[in-house]
């Protein structure tokens, strides 16, 4: 059996007007930032994921050791010099 709601308890109590304006605010201005900054940075998420997706399917083990530590080195070094 489902219970039933109680009973009504009347209109909400009045909130004061702008009430929740700071917090609001400073979301508003978080998502310009975001918006902002990430043009700049979504060549270095690229690069980063193209180095995940490929190690993830196991290409660097078909590389010799002091390779995929160079090939780690440079997506390093691209992802940090794309960031800046």
């Amino acid at each position: 059996m489902i219970p039933r709601p109680g009973p009504a308890t009347g209109p909400e109590p009045a909130r004061r007007p702008g009430a929740g304006l700071p917090a609001r605010r400073a979301l508003a201005r978080a998502v310009l930032l975001v918006e902002r900054l990430w043009p700049a940075l979504w060549p270095a998420a690229g690069v980063g994921g193209a180095f995940v997706a490929a190690s993830l399917l196991g290409l660097s083990a078909w590389l010799p050791p002091r390779f995929a530590v160079l090939l780690l080195g440079a997506v390093a070094a691209a992802v940090l010099g794309l960031a800046i």
